[in-house]
């Protein structure tokens, strides 16, 4: 079918051996299959067959019409690159570990507009990337002007391709997990590394991963939390999908952050007004312990390098971080032990 500029605003690019990787909040990143894209939006492909089944099912559910996604467009000699965020308008199952999809950007800003212009323009380069016969006079004399067009970005680093998926590994029994866990526990460092696994992983799939909660769970209630304006964690500690031991184990699995129970600790102290009230409720921590030039420190969540910084100017010393119930911390810092007019005798 021709296509003509009253049908679309844009032209759309079809190209061979195009890359683009999605992201969302609760999920890792997924290398796909660019399939064609204009300024408006694209058609890509997923491919499961190298996910494991917990993926692979978390990630056919977030391709559904009407989906929240960010996507990266990996070009050709593009240096420059940005999360742009898009729905999913349609969708459909090609095989049994194939998706097609078809998304569009969502009110994309100046300069995420320019780079999708230039990965246009870099797609249409190389005749190679582009589908033979897939070019009617009206794109013809398009891609010319794109061509004539000089980039803004005049960089000749070309980006790596992605990898091809890896194999999918033999199913294992759930003897065979077994054995494997107690192996690794029994050798040296087993367990740090069993939970180094976890490192860097966003919260939700932890929380899928450790069986706390399902893809659909997951998915649903990250959508729902941001329909709501609320952080995720939050939304789900507020609707009783996790425990606060739950987010705080968690936690702890993402930042290598040792845990304490404050429940029953003694505070001393030599800790009462080394920090405001308004300091410890904006980032929700508590100071329960200090030892000479070292204070140690309880926080709903991991702080920042920032934070920390300045925490440290203020205490003058060192800190030492440790993660605690989201509920505890919040009852130590309304506490008379912590109120905003007591001072340090």
């Amino acid at each position: 079918m021709t296509v003509t500029t009253e049908m679309r605003k844009s032209v759309r690019v079809m190209i061979k051996d195009g890359q683009l990787r999605l992201h969302h909040p609760v999920m890792p990143p997924l290398n796909c299959t660019l399939v064609d894209m204009s300024e408006e939006g694209a058609r890509g492909r997923m491919h499961t067959s190298s996910l494991d089944k917990f993926a692979s099912t978390a990630w056919r559910q977030l391709i559904g019409s009407g989906k929240f996604l960010q996507v990266e467009i990996l070009a050709p000699g593009q240096d420059t690159r940005c999360r742009i965020e898009s729905d999913v308008r349609h969708h459909k199952l090609l095989n049994e570990s194939e998706i097609e999809f078809g998304f569009r950007f969502r009110r994309p800003d100046t300069l995420q507009h320019d780079i999708i212009q230039r990965a246009i323009h870099s797609f249409t380069q190389n005749p190679e990337r582009t589908a033979a016969g897939s070019m009617d006079e009206h794109s013809t004399t398009v891609f010319q002007a794109l061509r004539a067009k000089k980039p803004s970005s005049t960089t000749t680093h070309a980006i790596s391709p992605i990898p091809a998926p890896a194999k999918p590994a033999k199913q294992k029994t759930i003897v065979d997990m077994a054995r494997g866990f107690l192996k690794g526990l029994s050798g040296s460092g087993g367990a740090g590394k069993l939970n180094s696994l976890y490192r860097e992983m966003k919260i939700g799939e932890i929380l899928m991963r450790t069986g706390r909660l399902t893809p659909k769970q997951a998915v649903e209630a990250y959508e729902k939390s941001r329909a709501a304006g609320q952080k995720f964690g939050r939304y789900l500690l507020v609707n009783g999908l996790i425990s606060p031991v739950e987010l705080c184990r968690a936690l702890s699995l993402q930042s290598g952050l040792p845990v304490v129970d404050l429940a029953s600790a003694a505070f001393p102290v030599s800790v009462i007004g080394l920090f405001d009230h308004e300091t410890m409720m904006r980032n929700q921590f508590v100071p329960f312990n200090q030892f000479g030039t070292t204070l140690y420190i309880a926080a709903a969540q991991p702080l920042s390098k920032t934070v920390m910084k300045d925490l440290e100017r203020t205490f003058k010393g060192n800190l030492k971080v440790f993660l605690a119930q989201d509920d505890v911390i919040a009852v130590a810092l309304n506490s008379p032990f912590f109120a905003p007019d007591r001072k340090k005798r």
